[in-house]
């Protein structure tokens, strides 16, 4: 029998996550190539780990395995309850238990904001705190900081579109000097999420870019994300210039 840590999924739910019936499930556990847990009812239990290994492996066709992920059901979703659980998998350093969190939340229903704003962030200046203080060391950040990105990154391709409709065009980035790359991105899927069709600039974008990009895409939206400046009349100066060409 396995270990009761282990995480076990139904067939329903892995036939959804794999795109097949569930009668395909059912054979693959029958015939070996699936492993599972019998019940006492004699209902196929399946651990999900070993899903996961398989279809890395290139045994199992792969859709979309968020839905396996651990999280609230849908339409009843605490952004506290996935606070608390984004603190423990950011103090723990842990990037699987990370992007659970967020693909979860999402699945549930919370918006991209909520769950930059009320789930990520504060767990994120706890971190901060914790590296100013000296109880968690520079690379632990930087782990922590590239983890998010990367489960935001793969967020991007579950965004809910809004097919058939002229999206209007939005452009963004951070300015010169500001090489954070979180913030701009969570505005940019903010927008993707809201049906806007989002350009990115990314971080330590130059004004002339900034200028350039509004010439060319003329967008009905500019934003600006500011997490660090190095030099205040600079910015000032460029920001009021790129304000009025706006």
């Amino acid at each position: 029998m396995p270990p009761a840590e282990l995480r076990y999924v139904s067939t329903a739910q892995v036939s959804q996550a794999l795109g097949v019936s569930v009668t395909t499930v059912k054979r693959w556990v029958d015939s070996g190539v699936l492993p599972a847990h019998r019940t006492a009812g004699g209902h196929r239990k399946l651990v999900m780990e070993d899903v996961i290994r398989l279809v890395r492996e290139g045994n199992l066709p792969q859709a979309d395995l968020t839905q396996l992920l651990p999280g609230p059901p849908a339409g009843r979703c605490d952004a506290a309850a996935l606070a608390t659980q984004m603190r423990a998998a950011v103090k723990a350093g842990d990037a699987d238990a990370l992007r659970n969190v967020v693909h979860a939340g999402y699945r549930a229903g919370l918006t991209v904001e909520t769950l930059a704003d009320l789930v990520l962030s504060p767990a994120l200046t706890e971190l901060g705190h914790d590296w100013a203080t000296g109880r968690t060391d520079v690379m632990a950040e930087h782990r922590v900081t590239q983890a998010c990105i990367s489960a935001f990154y793969e967020l991007r391709s579950v965004l809910r579109v809004r097919p058939g409709v002229e999206s209007p065009v939005a452009v963004g980035g951070a300015p010169e000097h500001d090489h954070y790359i979180l913030p701009t991105l969570c505005a940019k899927l903010t927008l993707l999420d809201c049906g806007w069709d989002a350009i990115n600039l990314g971080p330590h974008t130059p004004p002339e870019a900034f200028e350039s990009a509004v010439v060319r895409f003329a967008p009905q939206l500019v934003w600006l994300s500011v997490s660090h400046v190095a030099d205040a009349g600079q910015f000032l100066a460029d920001y009021r210039r790129l304000y009025a060409m706006c």
